[in-house]
């Protein structure tokens, strides 16, 4: 899973502590709003990006910080700020390196502009949607 971290997604996951900790005083509040979700427990890789959209840090969450966030999911196909990538992102010439998770985030530490994509058109094209579909 991929997250995007812009403005707008640390101001939800902050109400999403605020939440956490006057529940856990025994204050009761309104039920969040149906599209507001918890992600699914796994690993995320997390995208910032600047106040212009392009890519400021690439970091790693484990499964227990992605478990403590929340998303804006309207529907079952769309979320934001993080969603599923179906295809691998970069091309590697090494691809013994697929089942050794530190290979893989050193190569991924090493990306530039200039380095290959896996992902085809039609892959481009749905992040492409999943990018300017969000908030």
């Amino acid at each position: 899973m991929c997250v995007l971290r812009r403005g707008f997604f640390p101001l939800l996951n902050e109400l999403a502590a605020l939440s956490n900790s006057l529940a856990s005083r025994g204050i009761q509040m309104q039920a969040w709003h149906a599209w507001i979700q918890p992600f699914k427990r796994g690993e995320a890789i997390v995208a910032e990006l600047d106040e212009v959209g392009a890519l400021a840090r690439i970091s790693a969450l484990t499964a227990e910080e992605v478990a403590s966030l929340r998303k804006i999911a309207p529907d079952n196909q769309s979320s934001f700020p993080g969603f599923n990538l179906i295809c691998p992102v970069l091309a590697l010439s090494d691809t013994t390196s697929w089942n050794q998770p530190e290979a893989l985030w050193e190569a991924a530490l090493a990306a530039t502009l200039q380095s290959p994509l896996a992902w085809k058109l039609k892959d481009l094209r749905r992040l492409g949607r999943l990018l300017s579909d969000s908030p």
